[in-house]
């Protein structure tokens, strides 16, 4: 509160005359960024690629600031942006047809993802270095211990990406059908 008193040149009490503490500064801050940077796509028909958007939306806005990641992390928003995000994927998941309970478990599924996937690619970031687990490492490991990871040869120490992030939320909404019944997954 002090530095940021400093910064804009008022006190510290000051400051506690609009708000409580740090964490409201946080809260306020995520609602302006949510409220302006975030806002949900337009609904769609097509529920899945709208799904699939505005976890990327969440995903790319969150791997830009990590302090709003880890606003998120600590504990869960409510601020009315985050509301709003979220009201709006329950009115498009029940346009779908998706009962309350299916709803809640699809959103809870990607909201999950989102910010797990976003979490780990933060830190890879930070740290900028795959720790010596790239392909070449896989493929070093014994054929008859790893035949799998052999095979599929994962970048382990890069495994988090963009592109990565948006294919696994396609293949986790695709596995969902609106009457609540997970589908096949081929």
């Amino acid at each position: 509160m002090r530095g940021l008193a400093d910064r804009l040149r008022v006190t510290p009490m000051a400051l506690y005359a609009h708000v409580a503490d740090k964490d409201e500064i946080l809260d306020e801050v995520l609602d302006h960024v949510l409220s302006r940077s975030a806002q949900p796509p337009p609904p769609s028909a097509d529920w899945q690629s709208w799904l699939v958007e505005f976890t990327v939306q969440l995903h790319d806005l969150l791997a830009a600031e990590p302090l709003l990641l880890e606003r998120y992390l600590q504990r869960p928003v409510g601020v009315p942006g985050a509301l709003r995000r979220m009201e709006a994927a329950f009115g498009v998941l029940a346009a779908a047809g998706f009962d309350d309970d299916a709803a809640l478990d699809l959103f809870g599924s990607v909201h999950t993802l989102t910010l797990g996937f976003t979490a780990l690619e933060v830190a890879r970031r930070r740290g900028a270095e795959t720790g010596g687990l790239g392909p070449e490492f896989v493929t070093s490991l014994s054929p008859d211990d790893y035949p799998h990871l052999r095979r599929a040869r994962p970048d382990l120490g890069a495994f988090t990406t963009r592109e990565r992030f948006r294919r696994v939320m396609t293949r986790l909404v695709a596995s969902h059908e609106p009457n609540g019944a997970a589908a096949s997954m081929n």
